[in-house]
């Protein structure tokens, strides 16, 4: 564009390139003509007019010729999808103009600044993910070439924070820069000015670097993305300090951690949220901060103990001082306590089992009562630790442990602390000193976990536990007579102080008794003899078995002679002895006979239908006295017909044999009837009449049991049917 005046328009309107020679030119107004500089070489021209073809100015304006307009670079060259981001577009045939844009996918124009003849500025439009060209548009001519440009999701990368933000001046920290939108075109991250190292991409929000040697002090860290780009302004800064170092920790023995402390000893400690411990290969503690010098760091639990490495983090991350060690012994643990309850008073001694209660250099042992009340303990063994238990202010359960030295053992035990138990008194308050017999102990608060007699020196006898008012023990054997105090235990180990008196005394014998029979009606007198018979207590003579109709009250004549009654009950042979009060034992004098009142002689018939219905009858003597029959287990009433002959009606049973017995009103005497009676289903008792011609013809009427209308009856005569 040429600027004057006194332009006219002519056919020979020429513009005039310097040296280059003329082309036609464009007229526009009388003080504007367009001269076209297409084809010339790069370089300065002046420019002049003619309007006639042959006379030119000769004041025209000097001219530079760029050439093409050529892209040859983009940076940034990524951005996000929404658009925005600042890009910096290199190239050639760049000339200031107010005319300028940079093409994104040869379609979406935005305006464009010029900066120098080699770079322009402009900001990126929106656009879907992926690549574009970009293009630069000066004046009326776009570039042929283009530059990629990529677009990508999400919003623009930013930097929030460092994780770690210190190190040591040795570098090898590692790093978490912490963000948004931190994804795969990251590039790497810078410390400072010139230092790049390379980052691994975590996640979105999370990018991970090594810090580089350094000098003590602060440096910026940025974020690197591959075009070369930073994100970050230089905000974020990572503080280099010296490194720190460990000489010793003290003390150097320690019992089971997770509670001991120790000073770890060295150089250029920090104070700060970072400053920490680490046991072994992985449990960290937070370290306490005493000066550049010293820091305290409690020992974490190690189970089974052992030598465990130390060392020191200023950052929480780098870890120094690997070769300095603490010696950590096996924490105790309680698996139980023996007894495992006792009275509110205490003193009972208790004995604690487990492990690791026996250290060389682990200092005083202990038992804690409900993490509170301690009371001295002795060592017996590594697994045994005994103390005494102490007095409570009320029942209840509570958790024991082992202290060694200052360390609280890892596992406790429960112990119960119960109610003081208290006797009242005793019943029998005397027995024989062989033993056996039940006594009844009363009193209160007795344990129905478990409860123990003594019956002096006699300890840790098992009780039956009835209430918490009373127990029974069984009365354990001595060779002495005379009182000895009965107590009882809720745990086996401490009994009660109740002094209550039980009397031991000789036991009794039976030698003799007389007579030796009588009937089974019972009320046969008997003379009983032996030694020890007591005259305070109840007695009992004893025919056969302990049960209620066997057992009759004995009188007491003398300490060697008692007397009592026969009980009615079946005839035959059976033991009589005699028990004293509260006695188990019975004390044998030998066999006593008794007579059966009643006898049967005979029975008929002696067979019958499985129906029932078979009038039985039966002789015998005394058997006016019959009350009833029993066939098997079934029992039947009895008529009377005299005093030596009974009837009864047999009842439904089972075909075979079956037993029978009379028995008396009682059903307690009952006598045998010499033989069983046969159950048939069908039986033939007789027939009328019993003869006939030889000829036969004769009509028989069969009398018997088990005969049925729906069956087709034959009688059967030797061996010929009919």
């Amino acid at each position: 564009t040429v600027q004057g005046s006194g332009f006219v328009s002519s056919e020979n309107l020429l513009c005039q390139w310097g040296s280059a020679g003329s082309v036609k030119g464009e007229f526009v107004s009388s003080s504007v003509v367009l001269c076209r500089g297409a084809g010339l070489m790069r370089g300065n021209y002046t420019v002049e007019v003619s309007m006639n073809g042959a006379d030119f100015t000769s004041d025209g304006q000097r001219h530079e010729v760029a050439g093409a307009v050529e892209v040859e670079g983009i940076v940034p060259s990524t951005g996000r999808v929404s658009g925005g981001r600042p890009v910096r577009v290199f190239g050639t045939g760049i000339v200031a103009t107010m005319h300028m844009a940079c093409v994104f996918d040869g379609a979406t124009s935005v305006h464009a600044y010029y900066v120098s003849k080699h770079e322009v500025m402009c900001r990126a439009p929106g656009g879907a993910g992926g690549v574009v060209g970009v293009q630069l548009r000066v004046g009326s001519e776009t570039s042929v070439s283009r530059v990629d440009y990529e677009y990508v999701e999400g919003g623009e990368a930013a930097v929030s924070g460092l994780v770690p933000s210190s190190g040591s001046v040795l570098g090898g920290t590692v790093v978490d820069v912490i963000g948004e939108n931190l994804n795969h075109y990251v590039r790497g991250c810078r410390f400072g000015d010139l230092v790049e190292v390379s980052a691994e991409v975590v996640s979105s929000s999370v990018l991970r670097c090594t810090s580089p040697s350094g000098r003590v002090g602060y440096s910026s860290v940025d974020v690197v993305e591959k075009d070369g780009e930073l994100v970050g302004g230089g905000v974020n800064r990572f503080l280099y300090r010296e490194e720190a170092v460990v000489y010793a920790v003290r003390p150097s023995f320690v019992v089971g951690g997770g509670g001991a402390v120790v000073s770890v000893e060295g150089d250029w400690f920090v104070e700060g949220e970072g400053l920490s411990c680490k046991f072994g290969d992985g449990v960290t503690v937070v370290g306490v901060f005493h000066d550049r010098k010293r820091i305290a760091c409690e020992v974490p639990v190690v189970e089974g103990g052992g030598t465990v490495r130390v060392s020191v983090s200023n950052n929480g991350v780098d870890f120094v001082g690997g070769n300095v060690e603490v010696e950590v012994a096996a924490r105790g643990a309680v698996f139980g306590v023996s007894p495992s309850r006792g009275g509110v008073r205490g003193g009972d001694v208790v004995t604690l089992t487990g492990l690791n209660f026996a250290m060389s250099g682990a200092g005083d042992a202990v038992c804690l009562f409900d993490g509170m009340r301690r009371v001295e303990a002795s060592v017996v063994s590594s697994t045994e630790l005994r103390c005494e238990a102490p007095g409570w202010h009320t029942p209840m359960a509570v958790r024991v442990d082992a202290v060694i030295g200052d360390v609280v053992s890892s596992e406790g035990a429960v112990y119960e602390f119960v109610e003081e138990a208290v006797v009242f008194g005793v019943k029998p308050s005397r027995g024989p000193r062989g033993g056996g017999t039940s006594v009844s102990v009363f009193g209160e608060h007795f344990s129905s976990v478990e409860s123990y007699c003594s019956f002096g020196d006699a300890r840790g006898l098992v009780a039956k536990h009835v209430s918490s008012s009373l127990v029974v023990c069984s009365l354990p054997a001595t060779h002495v007579l005379g009182g000895v105090e009965v107590e009882v235990s809720n745990n086996g180990a401490s009994f009660t102080r109740s002094q209550v008196e039980f009397e031991y005394e000789e036991s009794l014998e039976v030698v003799s008794f007389s007579p030796s029979a009588g009937t089974d009606l019972g009320g046969t007198e008997l003379n009983v003899y032996g030694v020890n018979f007591p005259r305070g207590g109840e007695m009992k003579c004893v025919f056969g078995s302990s049960a209620s109709n066997s057992v009759t009250a004995a009188r007491w004549v003398s300490s060697s002679h008692a007397g009592c009654r026969s009980p009615s009950r079946e005839a035959g042979n059976v033991t009589l002895g005699v028990i004293a009060e509260g006695e188990t034992a019975v004390s044998l004098g030998g066999v006593y006979r008794f007579e059966p009142s009643m006898q049967v002689f005979s029975m008929s018939p002696n067979r019958g239908s499985v129906e029932g219905g078979t009038v039985v009858t039966f002789g015998g003597s005394g058997l006016d006295r019959v009350a009833s029959c029993r066939f098997g287990s079934t029992r039947v009433p009895a008529r009377q017909l005299s005093k030596s002959q009974v009837s009864c009606t047999s009842p439904r049973y089972s075909a075979g044999e079956a037993g029978v017995y009379l028995c008396d009103e009682t059903s307690v005497v009952c006598v045998w009837s010499i033989e069983k009676f046969v159950f048939e289903r069908v039986v033939v008792l007789g027939a009328t009449p019993s003869s006939g011609l030889a000829r036969g013809g004769s009509l028989v009427t069969m009398i018997g049991g088990g005969f049925t209308s729906d069956c087709s009856p034959s009688c059967v005569f030797g061996s010929v049917g009919g």
